[in-house]
């Protein structure tokens, strides 16, 4: 069941950039697909192998419920370069996890605030969104950050 979190964790956070993108009626049926399957999944598979049907279907189930999100997205905001904003999003991630293991031996709490600041400079640094992302992007976000990344954000080369 640990491993339904971090994927209903990207479901809530895509729920809210497509409320955000006023498209609360595409996410109704989204749901509808994903509860269905859930349902369905375990009405068949529930009284041959219990309660461990029910954890891989409601992994499953998520895993439905993103693909449809998914979907919606791209619909919305249109293709997004994944592979070029993913590799250097997981560069990142990486390089901060490293900072963090290797500082948490000797001060845990340091590690701890070092994390988010290492991540937010790679961040920087790498430029992982390009200028017509952050704009299709920045229609979602809280004006005040909008304001900040639009201050931060470096010119790409054309």
């Amino acid at each position: 069941m640990i491993w339904s979190i971090p994927i209903g964790w990207m479901n809530s956070l895509t729920q809210y950039v497509l409320i955000a993108l006023d498209r609360q009626r595409q996410i109704t049926g989204a749901f509808i697909v994903a509860v269905s399957f859930n349902i369905i999944a375990n009405l068949m598979f529930l009284p041959q192998y219990s309660f461990r049907a029910a954890a891989i279907t409601t992994i499953i189930s998520e895993m439905v419920l993103f693909a449809g999100f998914a979907l919606l997205i791209h619909r919305a905001l249109g293709a997004m370069n994944w592979p070029r904003l993913l590799w250097r999003l997981g560069i990142a991630s990486i390089i901060t996890f490293l900072v963090v293991w290797l500082v948490w031996g000797v001060a845990p709490l340091l590690g701890l605030g070092l994390g988010p600041a290492v991540y937010l400079v790679l961040l920087w640094w790498m430029s992982p969104f390009d200028g017509a992302e952050l704009a299709r992007l920045s229609a979602v976000l809280p004006g005040r950050v909008r304001q900040v990344i639009a201050r931060l954000a470096r010119p790409t080369a054309a």
